[in-house]
């Protein structure tokens, strides 16, 4: 499903913020946003349904990513990728 221009606003600040910080209010994607609280919360409430967060209205500051979204941990293949690169580069891969 396609996301609203103001859905993927939302998403995308949220996405950039879990990656650095552990959690992000309502209150901070208000003023990020410039947005009245109830506009957020609709914009959440499209998102959870669309399955792009994981969030629920009696806890709306506890706002995470959905499983799909979450940044994967890099397997044996990829590390042992990462070391044959830094090998023949010298180090500076």
């Amino acid at each position: 499903m396609m996301l609203s221009h103001f859905e993927r606003k939302v998403w995308i600040i949220i996405r950039n913020t879990l990656h650095t910080k552990k959690e992000i209010s309502v209150k901070e994607l208000s003023i990020r946003t410039g947005r009245k609280k109830r506009v957020i919360m609709g914009a959440l409430r499209g998102l959870r349904a669309k399955e792009y967060i994981d969030w629920e209205l009696e806890k709306p500051d506890n706002i995470r990513l959905a499983d799909a979204w979450r940044p994967k941990q890099p397997d044996e293949d990829d590390k042992a990728i990462q070391r044959f690169m830094a090998f023949w580069s010298g180090g500076k891969f």
